[in-house]
């Protein structure tokens, strides 16, 4: 196996690694044999833990690891086996079970006790042990991406209900509906919608939200908004190559002096010359003028004359 060093060294229970590979290549076998390597030198099979993305992931793994076990239990008394890559994985197997005989693990009678979970169990099993601190007192449960939309309307629309509550929430609230020009239904799916990308302002407002002085909160938010739009902008601004910036551009300024002759109303208006370029593109109109001129409602490139 050309790679055979590489495996070799993941294999190595005192390093950190990080292993990169493409899909079909093993990479799944190589961390189970990680985790029966770190299984024979640890106290307990819980100091051991694997994280993976899905159950049906976590459930492949745990049943390899276990399936390894059963092989190396079953083919003790055995011939060893004639191929070097199916032997290495009874070795390591043999050594987990001699680990879990001596110190009473019982691992092939317990694969409850082989730690394999995902993000999100992970994630509220901390939750769970720590209620105080994470300010959850019940067990808290994973919801489906499928069915958090609904949830995220609910919270919604229950923040909105405390416009009249007289606390800061309320007073927050007032402030959205009277600074807000859609109505109150469009106003709960913006927020909503705010809700499923919490992660790229959650941050910012627990920072707001720990500050001593409430003073001047509103003017808080808007430079947290503000500074959030202005790094989106520069890593757009860095992102986009400069001569087909450039391009659309002129593009633009020659559709806009067309529509003007015809009397229309000028469009792109935030798009300047090539020679205005960079400050254009400083503002994130120009952005979504560069949007409707190049690409679909769709998202995908116009085609030409589209």
């Amino acid at each position: 196996m050309a790679d055979a060093g590489a495996r070799a060294q993941a294999l190595d229970v005192s390093r950190s690694l990080i292993v990169q590979a493409p899909a079909g290549s093993g990479k799944t076998e190589l961390l189970v044999r990680r985790f029966l390597a770190l299984l024979a030198g640890v106290d307990r099979p819980e100091a051991v833990l694997a994280i993976t993305f899905t159950r049906k992931a976590a459930g492949e793994m745990r049943g390899r690891i276990m399936a390894a076990l059963r092989e190396a239990a079953l083919g003790q008394a055995d011939a060893a086996p004639e191929d070097d890559f199916t032997r290495e994985r009874v070795r390591l197997a043999r050594a987990v079970l001699e680990r879990s005989h001596s110190l009473g693990w019982e691992l092939p009678d317990n694969p409850a006790r082989i730690e394999v979970a995902t993000i999100d169990s992970l994630s509220a099993r901390l939750v769970a042990q720590v209620p105080l601190l994470s300010r959850f007192g019940a067990r808290q449960d994973i919801i489906d991406p499928n069915a958090a939309e609904a949830v995220y309307r609910e919270a919604a629309r229950r923040t909105l209900g405390r416009a009249s509550d007289g606390g800061r929430m309320g007073a927050a609230v007032c402030v959205i509906v009277e600074r807000s020009e859609a109505r109150l239904e469009n106003l709960e799916a913006q927020l909503a919608g705010m809700l499923a990308k919490r992660e790229q302002w959650a941050a910012e407002a627990l920072e707001l939200r720990r500050a001593e002085n409430t003073e001047g909160w509103l003017e808080a938010v808007e430079a947290a908004f503000e500074r959030i739009m202005l790094s989106r902008i520069a890593a757009l601004k860095q992102a986009l190559p400069e001569d087909v910036a450039a391009k659309a551009c002129a593009l633009a300024a020659a559709t806009r002096a067309v529509l003007e002759g015809e009397g229309e109303e000028c469009a792109w208006p935030t798009l300047g010359s090539p020679e205005q370029l960079s400050a254009a593109l400083d503002s994130a109109a120009a952005y979504m003028e560069l949007r409707e001129l190049l690409l679909t409602k769709g998202g995908g490139l116009r085609a030409a004359g589209g």
